[in-house]
């Protein structure tokens, strides 16, 4: 990134640690042009960061189904 130099995958884990280790409200918005990380600071903001993991969510539980189904 820009900013710190970091790559996308560090900022993304260091995020994460921040988050599960640390327990700091951290969310993230995905939708362009104003994609980026932000401070959980009240009840709207928390719906707005749990919204994209509710999907990924999903999409995981989809994969996860039909790698479950697929037989050799």
């Amino acid at each position: 990134m820009k900013i710190t130099g970091w790559s996308s995958r560090r900022i993304r884990l260091t995020i994460n640690r921040l988050i599960v280790l640390h327990h700091k409200p951290i969310g993230a918005v995905y939708r362009k042009p104003h994609n980026g990380y932000f401070i959980i600071t009240n009840d709207e903001e928390r719906q707005l960061a749990l919204e994209p993991l509710a999907s990924q969510i999903a999409e995981l539980k989809k994969r996860t189904q039909i790698i479950r189904g697929v037989e050799f």
